[in-house]
């Protein structure tokens, strides 16, 4: 049996990951190891080759580090100690509990997804290393679960396994200290960053809007909080509607998004989006039927491209309607009862109408339209940087295909998936780069900058 084989049999036995990664690195540096698709190195190429780089921005573990060598490099840095960033505004996100909330100026979004939500009351002490917590959610292999008692103690961690009952993670960050039998559990996306977008909606709250002859009563909303969503129930058997029109470009692509919360009841609600007085069949219009119950969306008119997106507790309904060259006006028209039946009802928070080809993040208005501000992020370089060679290894999920999501010099990163995807970029010229810009519109879940040019090998290794 070789060498590297007797390690990887002996990895496998090692219960803390941390401390097999650093045994493997160092014997991989003693008897030159490559990654070859034979290799028995295989299996842990990808993480082994993270562990080389100079430079790790690690958002969904909330792990950064530098060093001028990859065996040398202080992973005890914060964001604030590495990244420079400023935003003029407030910003939106999904907080740790699944919550949304507003997030003053310059202060980074780091992003959870509350559709992964889950909870806990095992008992439990926050600390590092393996720890398996009965939960009510199967988290996938390899994501990044914040544990949270509350803001102030949580611990996160990859995901080593999963099942419909239990989760068992590597934790490497904790911050406070304690044990508690209260948990909440969720997946950490990444450090969220976005162009400039404008709620063209005065008043994004839709307790302040009509339905008709409804009945209307102040709900909880997507931030936890009661007022901002309200429920809307149908009285008689007419249209009892909130029909909300602004105007707008007659040249300019816009995006409307509505936030519905899930319910038992698959009580049909109808949401239609458009330009005003557009034809019904037209690209200019979507009138969707959502149930609240499983997400699903029904066209009953209209080619307007429309999607619906799980939000914990919540749907996000969108539609993107582009530009006629002659109207003016859009609308946005909502029935809680599709099917106008007494008694039938539906929840609605989070009007939005935006200029772009794509939704963001929930801008909340109150009387007038508001501008969020750009996310400006990134990285001055020092001793870490190797201008002669390097690979910019970048994990994020963007917003939109087509655009360039990270630069370091004249290297970049153009985004080819909405899915989250590992990138790799390299170069072996002269490439004398000062910062690493990461750009909108993508959240960012690990960046990672290795001194050399990486082979092909373990460029695959590396992505896959």
């Amino acid at each position: 049996m070789t060498i590297a084989s007797q390690l990887v049999l002996a990895a496998e036995q090692v219960a803390n990951i941390d401390e097999t990664k650093q045994l493997l690195r160092q014997a991989i540096n003693g008897i030159g190891g490559g990654l070859s698709a034979d290799d028995p190195f295989r299996r842990y190429a990808g993480e082994l080759l993270r562990d080389q780089s100079t430079l790790r921005l690690d958002f969904d573990q909330g792990v950064y580090g530098v060093g001028s060598h990859p065996y040398v490099r202080d992973d005890s840095l914060t964001f604030g100690d590495l990244i420079t960033f400023s935003r003029s505004t407030g910003g939106g996100r999904f907080d740790q509990f699944g919550l949304y909330e507003w997030v003053a100026a310059d202060v980074p979004r780091i992003d959870h997804d509350p559709a992964t939500l889950g909870s806990s009351t095992d008992t439990v002490t926050l600390g590092y290393g393996i720890k398996t917590i009965n939960t009510n959610y199967e988290y996938p292999v390899g994501e990044s679960v914040v544990v949270s008692y509350d803001a102030s103690n949580y611990m996160i961690g990859k995901v080593l396994g999963s099942s419909a009952t239990a989760v068992t993670l590597n934790v490497v960050t904790v911050v406070g200290s304690g044990t508690y039998s209260a948990w909440s559990l969720i997946v950490r996306k990444g450090l969220l960053v976005e162009e400039s977008r404008t709620n063209l909606l005065p008043t994004s709250k839709p307790i302040t809007y009509g339905f008709g002859g409804a009945t209307k009563e102040d709900a909880v909303g997507i931030s936890g909080s009661i007022g901002s969503a309200v429920k809307v129930t149908q009285v008689g058997t007419g249209a009892e509607y909130s029909n909300l029109t602004i105007s707008v470009s007659t040249t300019t692509t816009y995006t409307v998004s509505v936030y519905v919360a899930k319910q038992a009841n698959a009580y049909s609600a109808r949401i239609s989006i458009g330009l005003l007085s557009a034809p019904a069949a037209s690209v200019y219009r979507a009138d969707l039927r959502l149930n609240p119950t499983n997400g699903s969306l029904f066209r009953a008119s209209g080619l307007a491209p429309a999607t619906v997106s799980d939000a914990g507790d919540w749907w996000r309904v969108t539609a993107t309607i582009v530009p006629d060259g002659t109207i003016a006006t859009m609308q946005l028209y909502v029935e809680a009862s599709s099917a106008r039946t007494p008694g039938q009802y539906n929840t609605f928070d989070a009007f939005q109408i935006e200029s772009g080809t794509f939704p963001t993040s929930y801008i909340p208005t109150a009387g007038a339209a508001v501008t969020r501000a750009v996310d400006l992020s990134s990285r001055t370089l020092g001793s870490e940087y190797n201008p002669d060679a390097g690979t910019l290894i970048v994990k994020a999920k963007a917003a939109a295909i087509g655009d360039t999501i990270a630069t370091l010099g004249a290297l970049s990163i153009t985004a080819d998936s909405l899915s989250e995807k590992t990138y790799a970029a390299t170069y072996s010229t002269s490439n004398p780069a000062t910062e690493l810009e990461l750009n909108p519109n993508a959240t960012f879940a690990d960046v990672r900058y290795i001194p050399r040019v990486l082979t092909s090998e373990e460029l695959e290794a590396i992505t896959q």
